[in-house]
């Protein structure tokens, strides 16, 4: 593992070493203290280069799509999360239609989980959803009722929980315990408030952490991306903080530390402002960076990293001698021609990402007047590249690089992606796209 000998004083939402006791919520502590950065593996992501381009190949083995099918009862707008279920099926939120839906592994349209309404077994907003694999149930947060609301795949229902808070998002630890990040500070008056909670599967507080009123003040952003999964551990990575936390029933622990170099966000910031006011001076500050997502993979660390007011793949290999990934830019060289930035998920060395059925428009249009792959090509960078996209991305010629990069890799367009792209309606339900990593 890369380790960069450097030491930094644990301050604020980045430089906190947090326990939990397990025996009595009440008396939870805090311990804060230096901490030496070849303590715990560091990410340098300080070096990365602005409108870096990659193709789909330098990162992926293959790719798919699976188009989720357009049925008029179980129709989508926008994809907040997806979950793959053992057997290999999807779990689909669409957060602002309240709606939850299990497809197949090939796309089919199976099940709800539940439905919206005030009725005993419905939610009203239902603000998060988790796929438990220990237990192979779904859990939905109904943040109007207060309820955890369990499931089975098939959507029939189990039971619910109240909970005395509102939470942020939720992840299962284990088959016995269940994870949330609080969005709030409402019980701050009876002692510290904390953003993380561990509760059992009967709603039960069972030791908590990461206390707000020391760490953040009154900056404590509600984040649906804070929990990641690999191999049974669960990591939690706080909004705009430069540590990876490892959670346990009875612990949160530093696990990486993420190092922005001279793009990190000020220590200082922290503790003295609101989401808001944070998101209002990352505006007037671009250059910085900070971690909108962090997965770990089988041989990568993947993260979705914010910057100039994009969203950046960044990839961290875990063997010395390969050569971190950063890109603003990805070219799909492989199939389908349109490319997302935006990880929804990984398992293992699967990506899944989301893609639009408009997305696919332009490439429509080019398909449908020419053959020749090389022509196809050169007007896709017109039409996608062009004077906008110039205009938009002039600051070191970002935009002419990746013009330049496209018709300088490999271009090749099958009778079978051509049947594939052109048979998407703009009606159509999202397309998950499925990449295996190298």
């Amino acid at each position: 593992m890369k380790t960069n000998i450097k030491k930094y004083f644990a301050i604020g939402v980045s430089w906190f070493l947090f326990t939990f006791c397990s025996n009595s919520p009440k008396n939870t502590f805090l311990s804060n203290y230096y901490i030496e950065n070849d303590s715990i593996p560091s990410l340098f992501l300080g070096n990365m280069e602005e409108g870096g381009i990659l193709n789909y190949s330098d990162i992926y083995d293959t790719l798919s799509f699976v188009k989720l099918e357009t049925n008029p009862e179980a129709l989508i707008g926008r994809v907040s999360k997806v979950e793959i279920l053992k057997n290999g099926d999807f779990l689909i939120f669409d957060n602002a239609n309240a709606g939850i839906f299990v497809f197949s592994s090939k796309g089919t349209f199976l099940n709800f989980i539940g439905h919206r309404g005030n009725g005993e077994k419905e939610y009203i907003t239902p603000e998060d959803v988790v796929y438990d694999t220990y237990n192979d149930e779904i859990i939905v947060w109904d943040h109007n009722k207060m309820h955890l609301m369990f499931f089975h795949t098939d959507g029939k229902y189990i039971r619910k929980i109240k909970l005395p808070w509102y939470i942020g998002t939720l992840q299962v630890l284990d088959k016995e315990h269940i994870v949330v990040f609080m969005n709030h500070g409402d019980d701050i008056e009876h002692g510290y408030g904390y953003n993380i909670k561990v509760l059992d599967r009967d709603g039960v507080l069972v030791s908590e952490g990461l206390p707000y009123s020391e760490q953040f003040g009154t900056f404590n952003p509600a984040c649906k991306m804070a929990f990641s999964v690999y191999n049974d551990t669960l990591f939690c990575n706080p909004p705009y903080s430069s540590i990876v936390y490892e959670v346990t029933k009875d612990s949160v622990l530093p696990r990486y530390f993420l190092d922005f170099g001279d793009c990190a966000i000020p220590k200082e910031w922290f503790g003295h402002m609101d989401n808001r006011e944070m998101n209002q001076r990352l505006g007037h500050n671009p250059d910085l960076a900070y971690c909108g997502s962090f997965h770990e993979a089988t041989n990568y660390f993947l993260l979705n990293i914010v910057k100039n007011r994009m969203v950046n793949i960044g990839l961290y290999p875990k063997q010395r001698n390969i050569e971190s990934l950063y890109a603003s830019f990805l070219w799909n060289d492989l199939y389908g021609l349109v490319s997302s930035n935006v990880i929804q998920t990984v398992r293992g060395n699967k990506v899944v990402s989301v893609l639009y059925a408009d997305q696919f428009e332009p490439y429509q249009e080019v398909l449908e007047k020419e053959s020749n792959s090389e022509v196809v090509r050169k007007n896709i960078v017109d039409k996608l590249y062009g004077t906008t996209f110039m205009s938009l991305f002039s600051k070191n010629n970002v935009a002419e690089k990746v013009r330049e990069h496209i018709m300088s890799s490999r271009f090749e367009i099958t009778s079978e992606e051509r049947s594939f792209i052109q048979g998407i309606k703009r009606s159509d339900n999202p397309i998950l796209q499925i990449g295996i990593l190298k």
